[in-house]
């Protein structure tokens, strides 16, 4: 299981993301550019972005789906607005998002994802 850091660090994320990882729908921050989908790294960034202005971040799996050599999910994902993400300032306001976020493995790792998300 992927272990978050209170410092925003995300953990053992190589032993459940392949090197060559796509991210079709990251998040921004005053460091990730929108277009940085590819690889290991840019998948932490978008990970570290999401956990640096959201320091109590927690997600509520609703349902999760598989079939083959994909897996969707649906959760919940509420916290804190305490830092900048995508150009927006903190708000100090909690946020509540529905997520839909589609994995695709490759060798038993994420390969790609797609999300999307909803107030």
């Amino acid at each position: 299981m992927l272990e978050q850091h209170t410092d925003g660090a995300v953990a053992d994320l190589e032993e459940y993301v392949a090197d060559d990882v796509v991210n079709h729908n990251p998040v921004s921050s005053d460091d990730v550019e929108i277009g940085d989908t590819h690889g290991i790294a840019a998948f932490r960034r978008h990970l570290e972005a999401l956990t640096t202005a959201f320091p109590d971040l927690r997600i509520d799996v609703q349902d999760m789906l598989g079939e083959d050599d994909r897996v969707a999910v649906r959760f919940v994902l509420r916290g804190t607005h305490e830092g900048t993400l995508m150009g927006i300032e903190p708000t100090g306001r909690e946020i509540t998002l529905s997520v839909i976020a589609i994995y695709r493995f490759d060798d038993g790792k994420i390969a790609e994802r797609w999300g999307e998300a909803s107030r």
